[in-house]
């Protein structure tokens, strides 16, 4: 009996071992297909998707899928994808290779640029827990723009690669090494792009939390009038959920600027910061917006997309007044040469039982603020210079002297200085540590600067 039963048992296990790639291909079709049924269904999406052809085999697998843009069918390109069934030990259940196929005028612009190489592949897995994991790359090339032979395009090459879990998070890393464009006396050189991101994505994009931060090793521009030039660039954007709101944030930060004109010093600015935050958004309100755009992603060309977009952000602005948002500047600034900059806010606003016909009146009741900066005389000075500009020419052709580029200079910033002294006299400024400070508060339909009402402020800057 025992030498029929090993030879049976191990006879099973061969069999279910070769079962085991017909139902992960067979799974693999039906997870496909699903897939193309749900985002054809889905209202907000902004491409429909046709499954063209599926071969599948015992071991592998062949797809053809059409993307075709909603609002412009002109838009559509087909994905070619070879599928190896699994088991396999150390990859999972499957995985997949898939390049785009182009219609002949696309074919004849991906060949320019990339010859025989495809001008992306996405290869992906999925794992044996449920995780699916997928990476696409593009060559790098160098050449001159298809379609203006006289301006160049340097392309360094991308790798994007991304992780989802079943839980429904979604981790993803991405670097550009290098993009460029030039021609006819301008160019835009960006070194290094790197992105990466953390998101859980289970269920609507209003209860999304997580965020993604992108970095810019450099960026280096030049026109006939003016150079740029920036380092060390990061952005961070994040979104969270606080029961029936959201929160979003934005951090900017630049270790250095500079810009330049021929023939002038130039501006430079060091750890420039902006970190703004908009908390208790309305998350039904936000769900309405986001459908509403995406309907009108998906109308014809020919419809007016610009003022129905319009129209949606003023039912949102709307929609989210009725709420208790808020906006925080938490810090925003810069430093200098000619000194630094430095600014904070705080805005909330409560629309708790407020009527959509309110008057203007009454929303400003319902509106707090409270802001303030700090900045250099120098900076302030600089920045009035172009606004004085004319009227210091003025002042100098009517006393008799030239009004040359230097002496433009010299006159506008008196002016600056003398228009900053006015502006302290009537209390809007107040000096600080060799330069000057202002506050401002909104309260009950009230302005205030520097605990003054803005009413007396007026007055005092009014001509006599």
């Amino acid at each position: 009996m025992k030498r029929f039963l090993v030879p049976g048992l191990l006879a099973a296990a061969a069999a279910g071992a070769a079962l085991l790639p017909w139902y992960a291909g067979h799974d693999a079709e039906r997870r496909i297909r699903a897939h193309v049924e749900r985002e054809n269904a889905d209202p907000a999406s902004p491409v429909t998707l046709a499954l063209e052809r599926y071969d599948r085999g015992w071991l592998s697998a062949s797809a053809v899928t059409r993307v075709t843009l909603r609002g412009d069918p002109a838009m559509t390109f087909a994905l070619e994808s070879e599928i190896r069934h699994g088991p396999r030990p150390g990859v999972g259940w499957l995985a997949a290779r898939t390049v785009p196929r182009w219609d002949a005028a696309g074919r004849t612009i991906a060949e320019y640029y990339f010859a025989s190489q495809p001008a992306f592949a996405v290869e992906s897995v999925a794992r044996f827990d449920g995780t699916v994991e997928a990476t696409l790359t593009s060559p790098a090339s160098e050449r001159p723009l298809h379609s203006l032979p006289g301006a160049w395009i340097r392309w360094g090459g991308a790798r994007l690669a991304a992780t989802l879990s079943p839980d429904g998070r979604v981790r993803f890393s991405g670097e550009l090494p290098r993009v460029g464009l030039s021609g006819m006396g301008y160019s835009l050189e960006m070194g290094r792009l790197a992105l990466d991101g953390d998101w859980r994505v289970a269920g609507p994009q209003v209860d999304w939390t997580g965020e993604t931060r992108l970095a810019i090793a450099n960026v280096s521009g030049t026109a006939p009038d003016a150079t740029l030039a920036l380092s060390g660039f990061s952005a961070k954007a994040t979104q969270r959920g606080d029961g029936a709101t959201v929160a979003l944030g934005l951090v900017l930060e630049a270790a250095a600027l500079r810009a330049a004109s021929p023939g002038e010093g130039g501006v430079e600015a060091t750890a420039a910061a902006l970190d703004v935050e908009l908390a208790g958004l309305d998350k039904p309100a936000l769900a309405r917006y986001l459908d509403a755009i995406a309907a009108i992603g998906r109308l014809p060309q020919t419809a007016d997309r610009a003022e129905l977009a319009a129209a949606a952000v003023q039912r949102l602005l709307l929609d989210l007044a009725a709420g208790t948002p808020t906006l925080a500047v938490k810090r925003a600034g810069f430093r200098s040469s000619a000194g630094d900059f430095s600014a904070q806010l705080t805005a909330s606003f409560d629309g708790r039982g407020l009527a959509r016909s309110a008057a203007p009146e009454a929303l400003s009741q319902r509106l707090t603020a409270r802001g303030s900066a700090r900045f250099s005389e120098t900076l302030a000075v600089l920045a009035s210079r172009e606004r004085l500009a004319a009227e210091a020419a003025a002042l100098l052709v009517e006393q008799g002297h030239e009004a040359n580029a230097r002496n433009v200079r010299l006159v506008a910033d008196e002016l600056g200085r003398e228009r900053l002294g006015e502006l302290v006299s009537a209390g809007l400024l107040e000096p600080l540590d060799g330069g000057y400070a202002v506050e401002a508060r909104w309260e009950r339909g009230e302005l205030s600067v520097n605990g003054r009402p803005a009413s007396a402020i007026s007055a005092a800057l009014a001509p006599r």
